[in-house]
């Protein structure tokens, strides 16, 4: 799991970073860790990437939070519709099961009669069922 330079000799925090646990360095545990294995998207010793971009302005923000208040409407409408299914599946799953239990009866009925059919040609006249008799 961890080469030996990044093995734990202490109790210090693991932080989850793209499937890999990195253990920080610095004694309040602040983020980034200054040892981060090479394979996790860091470059040792300089920590998180800069981004080149400038930050955020208001109108960005604005705009963004529309485009999530949008996904959140999108999202519900598709949850409501799951919902609905649901409720239809439920539905099919009950009438299933009242179908299985009528043709359930129904074969009994049938085996029933063809054991009486069946005695009648074993014991013409006299036949009777005995099987219910103790």
């Amino acid at each position: 799991m961890f080469s030996s330079q990044y093995e734990m000799s202490d109790q210090r925090e693991l932080l989850p970073l793209w499937g890999a646990a990195v253990h920080t360095t610095t004694p309040d545990h602040t983020f980034p860790p200054t040892h981060v294995p090479p394979h996790a998207g860091f470059h040792p010793n300089q920590g998180l990437l800069k981004s080149s971009s400038p930050p955020a302005t208001a109108g960005q923000l604005k705009e963004l939070e529309y485009k999530l208040d949008i996904l959140n409407q999108k999202l519900d409408k598709i949850l409501s519709e799951l919902r609905s299914h649901t409720g239809e599946i439920e539905h099919f799953k009950k009438t299933y099961q009242e179908l299985v239990q009528q043709q359930t009866r129904r074969f009994m009925g049938y085996l029933s009669q063809m054991k009486m059919m069946i005695l009648e040609v074993i014991a013409p006249g006299g036949a009777h069922d005995d099987s219910d008799e103790v």
